[in-house]
């Protein structure tokens, strides 16, 4: 598979009741964060993240808030407006 698309493949321990399961999953999540930052050639940091999670709550709340247009009686716009206009999420939020 890796021939045709790039693949990670995560080695994750069964539970995180004990030191040695959590030593596995950080190890797996800091490979990870080795082979993301690698591939697309930028750190990944705390702050980074932070701010990348802030701003998909933004477009989470601004999406839930476009949906209630529909729930309106009579309703502002259309279920194919609507869905029409979700077609465009790959537009970024700034």
């Amino acid at each position: 598979m890796a021939e045709f698309k790039a693949v990670h493949v995560m080695q994750l321990p069964n539970s995180a009741s004990d030191d040695a399961s959590r030593a596995l999953w950080k190890a797996e999540i800091l490979r990870l964060q080795k082979v993301v930052e690698d591939r697309f050639g930028t750190p990944i940091t705390e702050a980074a993240l932070r701010e990348a999670i802030i701003l998909k709550n933004r477009e989470r709340r601004a999406l839930a808030n476009f949906y209630r247009v529909g729930q309106l009686n009579p309703p502002a716009l259309s279920g194919s407006d609507i869905f029409k206009s979700s077609l465009r999420r790959d537009l970024p939020l700034r």
